[in-house]
């Protein structure tokens, strides 16, 4: 395939991921909304938006500190790392990122690489598996592949449905534990109870968990389509999926 047939094709794929993406995003807001609907109506949508503004407010610092410190990761100074750190800063450039984001090295034998943070404060780290597994080639490859998460402001998008899918497991939990101390009460009350709405309920976490997952897979390809360019002609690297 000729370079132009490759950009035409890539911008295809991109569109369509990008809309991908948007539709599942618009569905996670939907189940929210009728979940915020279900458990206090027109007041309960009101919350719904207040708590998820304050999340999406708090949520990424806290995050960016709170995943390193659970895996233990350290950064890397580029003294430390010079070939990864040239790579990574001649990547940033192509991308038109603010800043070089920092390399962190990982204590565990698994093989993955993630990226954490912002576009001006972002954090690549690096399991000590993959380090010792792969070859100068496919290390810049995967660093590339992160940069484009960078580059197509991906953490935002993740970290929006995250906090969708969060409060979406608060509201279906405080939900339930109403509902099972007032059932009882409905019911001999003669109350109408929608078993629609309960239903909802119970499985909007589970719904939402997969149309996250459905959207972070589809970020991946994007990710990987738009690592290519990002290296192309870059010593040692070769654009593939993880």
């Amino acid at each position: 395939m000729n370079t132009n047939n490759y950009k035409i094709a890539a911008l295809k794929h991109k569109i369509v991921h990008w809309l991908h993406s948007i539709m599942l995003l618009a569905s996670m807001v939907l189940l929210l909304g009728l979940l915020g609907w279900i458990f206090a109506g027109p007041s309960g949508i009101r919350w719904v938006v207040i708590i998820t503004v304050i999340s999406l407010i708090i949520g990424p610092q806290l995050s960016h500190k709170v995943i390193l410190r659970w895996y233990a990761a350290k950064p890397l100074s580029p003294q430390q790392a010079p070939d990864l750190y040239a790579a990574l800063r001649e990547l940033a450039q192509r991308a038109n990122l603010p800043r070089t984001p920092t390399i962190y090295y990982v204590p565990t034998k698994m093989l993955n690489a993630f990226t954490t943070g912002s576009p001006d404060n972002a954090a690549i780290a690096i399991t000590d598996g993959l380090l010792n597994t792969l070859n100068k080639r496919e290390l810049n490859s995967v660093i590339a592949h992160e940069v484009a998460h960078l580059k197509n402001n991906d953490l935002w998008i993740m970290n929006l449905s995250d906090t969708i899918s969060r409060v979406t497991s608060f509201f279906s939990m405080s939900g339930q534990f109403l509902l099972f101390f007032n059932l009882p009460l409905l019911l001999a009350s003669g109350h109408h109870v929608s078993w629609v709405g309960i239903l909802v309920l119970i499985f909007a976490p589970t719904i939402g968990v997969l149309l996250q997952l459905a959207l972070s897979r589809t970020r991946e390809f994007d990710a990987d389509l738009e690592s290519k360019p990002v290296c192309q002609g870059l010593r040692g690297a070769s654009a593939g999926n993880r």
